[in-house]
C-alpha cells in the first residue's frame, strides 16, 4: 500500500511538472498570453489537483480547494474555511509521517504559487484600469483567483507547515518566501484599490501571514527578515484605507451616492511594473 501511495505521488508530481513547464512557456513568451489562454491553463491546473489521488492531498487545504473557479460561484467574502484533516495523512508516530507531510505541503504550495503567478498579469491590469473596484474588470476572474484562492491557500499551507515540527519545519524557508509573495499581492490590492469589496479579506490575510512570520522568526534569518517587511506592507495598506476617508466629498466624482466613477480604460497594451518584471496583457 505504501508503494502504491508513493507511485501515485510520483505520477502527480510528474504531471504537475508538465503543467508547470507549459505555464512557464506561455507566460514567458515575448508575446504574453491572452486572458483566454490564462483561463485555459487555470482550468488545467484545477483539473490536475482535483483528479489527483487523495494520498497526494495536503491536509492544510479544504477538500474544495482548486475546485470550480470563484468567478463561476456565488461570491462569498467570509474567512477561509477551516481545512479538514485528510484521511490519507499518516497517523502521528507512523514511520515517515513528518517527511510525508512536508512533501504534501510542498506539492500543495506548488499548485498555489502556480495559480498566483499565472494570474499575476491580468490581476495587475485590473488594479491599474479599475482602481475603484477591480472586480468590475473584464478579467476579474484573475482577481478572485489570486485574492480569494491562491493567497489564502499559501497562508493556510504556511500555517500548517509551521505546526508540523517546532524546529525542523521552521528551517525550511521556501514556504514562507512564497507566503510573503502572496502578502505582497494582497497588500497591492489594498494600496491600489482601497475601496474594493476585497479589502477586508486582503487585510485579514496580511495579518494572518504576519502571525505566521512572527512564529517562524524565532529561528532567525532568513524568515526573520520577512517580518518587518510584512508589517510595513500592512502599514501601507492601512494608510491607503485611511486616505479614502479624508477626501472631501466635494472633490469626489460622485454619481449621487458618493461613488467615484471608474477611469476610462486605455486600449493600448499596458506595461505592468508591479508584482514582478514588466510584462503586457493583450486585450
Amino acid at each position: 500500500m505504501e508503494d502504491e501511495g508513493e507511485d501515485e505521488e510520483s505520477n502527480t508530481v510528474g504531471t504537475s511538472r508538465g503543467v508547470e513547464a507549459q505555464m512557464t512557456d506561455e507566460v514567458s513568451l515575448p508575446k504574453p498570453p491572452t486572458h483566454g489562454e490564462v483561463a485555459a491553463l487555470d482550468q488545467d491546473l484545477r483539473t490536475l489537483y482535483q483528479t489527483s489521488p487523495p494520498s497526494t492531498r495536503c491536509s492544510a487545504l479544504a477538500t474544495d480547494a482548486f475546485a470550480l473557479p470563484l468567478s463561476q460561484r456565488p461570491l462569498k467574502l467570509a474567512k477561509p474555511s477551516t481545512p479538514a484533516t485528510s484521511s490519507a495523512m499518516p497517523s502521528p508516530g507512523a514511520p515517515g509521517v513528518l517527511k510525508a507531510a512536508m512533501e504534501l505541503h510542498t506539492l500543495a504550495m506548488f499548485f498555489a504559487e502556480s495559480m498566483l503567478y499565472l494570474h499575476k498579469a491580468p490581476f495587475a491590469q485590473a488594479l491599474i484600469d479599475y482602481p475603484y473596484e477591480p472586480l468590475e474588470a473584464p478579467w476579474s476572474a484573475s482577481v478572485l483567483a489570486i485574492i480569494l484562492e491562491a493567497g489564502p491557500y499559501m497562508t493556510q499551507i504556511a500555517k500548517s507547515w509551521s505546526e508540523l515540527d517546532p524546529v525542523l519545519a521552521l528551517r525550511w524557508w521556501h514556504i514562507y518566501f512564497h507566503t510573503f509573495a502572496a502578502t505582497v499581492v494582497q497588500s497591492s490590492l489594498v494600496v491600489k484599490c482601497p475601496r474594493s469589496k476585497l479589502v477586508q479579506h486582503a487585510l485579514y490575510q496580511i495579518t494572518a501571514a504576519i502571525d505566521i512570520f512572527e512564529t517562524a522568526a524565532v529561528t532567525g534569518a532568513p524568515v526573520a527578515m520577512l517580518l518587518p517587511r510584512a508589517k510595513s506592507l500592512r502599514t501601507d495598506a492601512l494608510r491607503a484605507i485611511q486616505s479614502t476617508r479624508r477626501i472631501p466629498a466635494s472633490m469626489r466624482a460622485s454619481n449621487g451616492l458618493g461613488v467615484v466613477s471608474p477611469p476610462k480604460v486605455s486600449k493600448e497594451p499596458v506595461n505592468l511594473d508591479i508584482l514582478g518584471n514588466a510584462t503586457q496583457l493583450l486585450r
